[in-house]
Order: structure tokens, then C-alpha cells, then sequence
């Protein structure tokens, strides 16, 4: 398949990705609301599937660990449904913790080990754990 023949379909799905990003930009809170409810309708269907798989397959072992994983991810959903707004709040300070301590991790790893290309992993440490200490002031 040459790029003639798939191009077109390659630049409009970039034209579309490009108004969608301006419209959440400028619909911050309600694309913020949208992605919550999203991602709470997304764990409670994969919590069902894995109290199903844990069920169905029960004779395999860990059936109690697989319940309880299946069982997490509906109580987590359930809990940003009830509050998007809340889950909102929750959701970016955990973003901002992980961004901080991935760029901790990636400071310490390229000081410690010298791998080749290691200042580029060293700028990627400062710029996430800038990221994150930003989103963390920001987001509360």
C-alpha cells in the first residue's frame, strides 16, 4: 500500500485530530469531565471482564486475586462516576506524583549509570519532574 492511497485518509485524520485538540483546549473542563467519565465507564467494563474471566477460569488458580482486581475496578469507576469533578482532582495529582518521581528515577539513573546518550535521559528527568512539580502546584 503506497502512501498516495492512504494519504488522504492520513492527513484528514490529522485535520480532525488538530480540531479536536483546539475544541478540548478550549472546552478544557468539559473535555476534563468526558475523559473522567470515560476512563470510569472504561475500569468498570474491564473490572466486569475480569470478575468474568475470574470466574470462568476459577480451576486455574487466583481466583481471589483476579476477583478482587475485577472488584477494584469497579468500585474505582463507580467512584468517578459518582464525582467527576472530585476524580478530575484525584486523577491529575496522581499524573503530577508519577511525573516526579519518573523524572527522580530518570535524574538518578542517568547520573548513576552513564549510559551512552545519558544527558538526553538527564533533560528528560528535569522536564518531567518540572512537569510534575507544575502540575502538582497547579492542580490543587
Amino acid at each position: 500500500m503506497s502512501f498516495s492511497k492512504t494519504g488522504g485518509w492520513l492527513i484528514a485524520f490529522g485535520i480532525i485530530a488538530i480540531v479536536a485538540g483546539f475544541a478540548a483546549i478550549t472546552y478544557s473542563f468539559l473535555a476534563t469531565l468526558v475523559s473522567v467519565i470515560f476512563l470510569a465507564w472504561l475500569l468498570i467494563f474491564a473490572g466486569v471482564l475480569e470478575c468474568v474471566y475470574a470466574i470462568r477460569h476459577r480451576e486455574r488458580g487466583h481466583l481471589i486475586l483476579y476477583l478482587l482486581e475485577g472488584i477494584l475496578g469497579i468500585v474505582v469507576g463507580a467512584l468517578l462516576l459518582q464525582s467527576p469533578e472530585r476524580g478530575a482532582v484525584v486523577l491529575t495529582l496522581l499524573l503530577a506524583a508519577y511525573f516526579v518521581l519518573a523524572g527522580i528515577f530518570r535524574i538518578v539513573g542517568a547520573l548513576a549509570f552513564r549510559l551512552p546518550h545519558w544527558v538526553w535521559v538527564l533533560a528528560s528527568g528535569i522536564i518531567s519532574l518540572a512537569l510534575g512539580i507544575v502540575v502538582w502546584v497547579d492542580g490543587r
